[in-house]
């Protein structure tokens, strides 16, 4: 009864640790949820070794399953933000590159004048 206790605070712990992070990416804390997301993976970790070495008893899986739902539904709102920040990093990575490229072509040119109809 102490175990089951004792993993259904853990799973807690990885909720809260799911919110945490959840919070962090809709504020834009990218740095702080990369930081985090290995303490969460630890958590998860030893969830799942836990769990492997017994047999959840009925009751307990009831009492879980809002809590999985939850990091589930975490886990989803937490993927769609990140979507969100990559499709962001690609487009200054395209920026960034357009302006390498009109800077390159433009040093190129530097101290030279240009004269309609001459070869470049």
């Amino acid at each position: 009864m102490m175990a089951n206790k004792s993993l259904y605070s853990q799973y807690q712990h990885a909720l809260g640790l799911s919110q945490r992070m959840l919070q962090l990416a809709r504020q834009g804390e990218w740095n702080s949820l990369v930081e985090m997301e290995v303490t969460y993976l630890n958590a998860v970790e030893m969830l799942s070794e836990q769990q492997q070495a017994s047999q959840l008893p009925l009751i307990l899986q009831e009492q879980l399953r809002p809590v999985l739902r939850q990091l589930i539904d975490n886990e989803t709102e937490l993927r769609q933000l990140l979507q969100v920040r990559l499709g962001e990093l690609r487009h200054l990575v395209d920026q960034n590159s357009l302006q390498q490229t009109v800077n390159h072509t433009y040093g190129k040119l530097a101290g030279s004048i240009m004269f309609p109809g001459q070869p470049t």
